[in-house]
């Protein structure tokens, strides 16, 4: 499944991405407001002092930095509050990957936005996926079970707290199966080791190299600076099994995610990630994930009376995903994950490497200090791979003492 060569995009192509980027940056934040938001958050993460709240979730102690972070934060919510919320989200551009050019793939990647090629997967093995085939070839390998309930807490006047939504522990994929046929909560969100069994099996029927020509990296190992920052090569694919209703909360993460259907319908909103401030994320050293707790599924009138006012005043796009399709989401976009009430989903989600960008300078610094990313640079250089006690897994909960 090889895309055609073009010398130049297509001007229908990128006459949509160029309006879409336009209309999902349309509410502009001074850039002075930006940077001193960015300064604020790197201080607060780095010299701030982590508090535990029954409350709220990543509450620092009072002191010179959690108050410079808190004004900045509200001085952008303030200002966005004051705007009228924003109607139903833009939707996506959406692309037959049959009739996309090399060339407009390249556009899209370097206009940051995200996009969807329908029917991307068709024809690859990886669309063969069923609970019974999984379970039958790997039911007894292990990975992070997430099992909390996804339902945001009854008292409107705080944010719900995130073990609510996030409750790991480790557990079979015959677990997880056996959960999704019963209608229970039991998900695979973030499987990497299962993937690398027997012999790679499930990486190889993914078909590494066939998204390595969409994401870039095809290309760029020929070129000498992109491959050096080996930009567009997949660096991890992960096996996501979701129960029906399934429910993430918004989080952004660093590296462009390819995100392959193979069973089920998804709808993903996503918001860009100059609207960091509006999205309240939860401040940590660490950058592989970062989280907000604020539920999509609330209404506006919620939202204002957990402390969201200025979230309703962001532009929101959205992608419906159906089993065949690529979404590509761009470094550091947040985006919240709906599956639908009437079948479960089977997916993959691979991170590639996007290079550095400027979308959310505060970030990427951090990215360039975190630990943990140096451990999975060095892992992937040594062994090829990464794993899931490097991607943090099963992760702990911060919300109780």
């Amino acid at each position: 499944m090889e895309t055609v060569r073009s010398t130049s995009p297509s001007a229908s192509v990128a006459s949509l991405a160029k309006q879409f980027r336009r209309a999902s940056t349309a509410v502009r934040i001074p850039l002075r407001d930006r940077l001193r938001y960015w300064l604020s958050f790197v201080a607060l993460a780095y010299r701030g002092k982590p508090a535990f709240s029954a409350e709220r979730d990543a509450v620092y102690a009072d002191g010179f930095f959690a108050r410079r972070y808190a004004r900045a934060t509200e001085r952008i919510n303030a200002r966005l509050a004051a705007l009228p919320a924003q109607e139903a989200p833009l939707e996506v551009p959406v692309f037959d990957f049959d009739k996309l050019q090399r060339k407009d793939l390249e556009l899209l990647t370097k206009l940051r936005i995200p996009y969807v090629l329908r029917g991307a997967a068709n024809g690859l093995p990886v669309m063969d996926w069923t609970l019974e085939s999984l379970e039958e070839g790997w039911g007894d390998h292990t990975g992070p079970i997430n099992e909390a309930t996804d339902e945001p807490s009854s008292d409107l006047d705080l944010p719900t707290k995130a073990h609510h939504y996030y409750d790991f522990r480790i557990g079979t994929l015959r677990e997880v199966a056996a959960s999704i046929r019963a209608d229970g909560p039991k998900r695979f969100v973030v499987a990497e080791d299962v993937m690398h069994t027997r012999d790679g099996q499930l990486r190889r029927e993914l078909d590494i190299p066939h998204w390595e020509r969409i994401s870039g990296w095809a290309q760029n190992q020929h070129r000498w600076l992109r491959s050096r920052l080996f930009v567009g090569k997949v660096f991890s694919a992960q096996l996501l099994m979701q129960p029906k209703s399934a429910f993430s909360l918004w989080h952004t993460e660093p590296g462009d995610n390819l995100f392959v259907l193979a069973r089920g319908n998804k709808t993903w909103t996503l918001a860009h990630p100059t609207y960091t401030p509006a999205m309240r994320p939860r401040v940590k050293k660490t950058t592989n994930y970062t989280g907000s707790n604020i539920d999509l599924r609330e209404p506006d009138e919620v939202q204002r009376s957990r402390g969201f006012a200025g979230y309703l005043g962001i532009p929101k796009v959205r992608a419906k995903l159906q089993a065949g399709d690529m979404l590509r989401v761009p470094s550091f976009w947040w985006h919240s994950v709906e599956t639908s009430p009437d079948t479960h989903t089977i997916a993959s989600s691979m991170r590639v490497e996007s290079g550095p960008s400027l979308v959310a300078p505060g970030l990427l610094l951090m990215r360039l200090l975190d630990k943990q990313t140096h451990a999975i640079i060095k892992a992937f250089q040594t062994d090829g791979r990464i794993s899931d006690s490097l991607i943090g897994q099963p992760r702990k909960s911060r919300s109780m003492p």
